[in-house]
């Protein structure tokens, strides 16, 4: 099998997997959020029959340009691994052990994650230094691709970024698809 289409298949396996156990713990209903309309149903709560609105991850119609485009915003290319999953499924929220995306969404996917890099903590403390942040660690940091160690594919190292020690980050795996590895398995423990 080709190694790309391991991987390809890889992040599927875990993306979906735990997308069903937020579903499945009941982390996908929404309240007045605004989601776009394709990723929201209404369910009957078969107990109460309450109707209750959720999201559920859909499709994207992300597409080669739409990230050839997110890179000249960014001012780096984006590591293989990382662009898959970007057009793989549009989610409201995904939670993988530590590691919390929010708003890949149909209408909010590109502002967050431009937002992030750009807008987020001072710039000083990441971009500046390589670090392009591309998830929420806890609620205390932020994973990121170290783009100054560039690898085969575009996949850079990754790090994790605490906001209470701007000025160190810690190595947290060598590329996108070995943190998606290691944080599922410790989720699987949890």
């Amino acid at each position: 099998m080709d190694y790309q289409l391991e991987i390809q298949e890889e992040i599927s396996r875990i993306v979906d997997k735990q997308l069903q156990v937020s579903a499945d713990d009941g982390l996908n209903f929404i309240g007045p959020k605004d989601v776009d309309i394709t990723m929201q149903r209404h369910v009957r709560d078969t107990d109460t029959g309450e109707i209750s609105l959720t999201w559920i991850p859909i499709p994207t119609q992300i597409g080669e340009q739409d990230l050839d485009k997110l890179e000249l915003e960014l001012g780096c290319s984006l590591p293989i691994s990382y662009r898959f999953f970007l057009q793989y499924k549009f989610f409201l929220a995904l939670y993988i052990e530590q590691l919390n995306i929010y708003n890949h969404t149909p209408t909010h996917w590109q502002h967050e994650i431009i937002s992030r890099a750009k807008h987020g903590y001072p710039r000083k403390f990441l971009i500046d230094k390589g670090y392009l942040p591309f998830a929420d660690y806890s609620d205390w940091g932020h994973l990121c691709f170290d783009i100054t160690q560039t690898r085969s594919g575009n996949e850079y190292p990754i790090v994790l970024w605490d906001h209470d020690s701007p000025e160190a980050v810690t190595p947290m795996a060598d590329n996108f698809i070995e943190m998606l590895r290691q944080l599922a398995v410790a989720d699987e423990k949890n």
